[in-house]
């Protein structure tokens, strides 16, 4: 192609030297932004002219790049949850970016209950709005 011929833009491949550089580029430019309240890793990989796809396939090959991956989002995520804490940033903006980028979630619990119709008989109506609100209670006291 062009551009490996001309030797501009670029590489359309990485080898593991071109990808260790580029963990190096994103440790030097977390620290650039180290006063920033919030960095996005996105903007590095745009800033170096590849898609932010492009971070994660690095992280795949090269476990150096990984290890600096990992250490810079926890970084991020530390901002993050302290700006929340000292109430900098609004709660539900925290809870978004946690879940998204870092893949926090909710706590779920489920009470499931198997009903075997041989072994008990139909509920009435009035039975059935009992254990509705035993299981409410229950939930609320976890």
């Amino acid at each position: 192609m062009e551009l490996e011929k001309l030797k501009i833009g670029r590489p359309l491949k990485y080898d593991d030297l071109d990808i260790e550089l580029e963990a190096e580029a994103l440790l030097e430019w977390t620290e650039k932004h180290k006063e920033d309240e919030v960095f996005w890793l996105k903007n590095f990989a745009l800033e170096r002219g590849y898609a932010p796809q492009r971070l994660s396939d690095f992280a795949n090959k090269n476990k150096y790049f990984m290890e600096t991956l990992n250490y810079v989002k926890g970084i991020q995520e530390f901002r993050i949850v302290n700006g929340g804490l000292l109430n900098d940033y609004n709660s539900k903006i925290v809870g978004l970016l946690l879940k998204n980028c870092h893949y926090y979630q909710d706590k779920v619990e489920q009470v499931v209950i198997e009903r075997k119709s041989q072994d008990l008989p139909e509920m009435s109506p009035e039975d059935a709005k009992i254990v509705h609100e035993i299981l409410k209670k229950y939930a609320k006291d976890r």
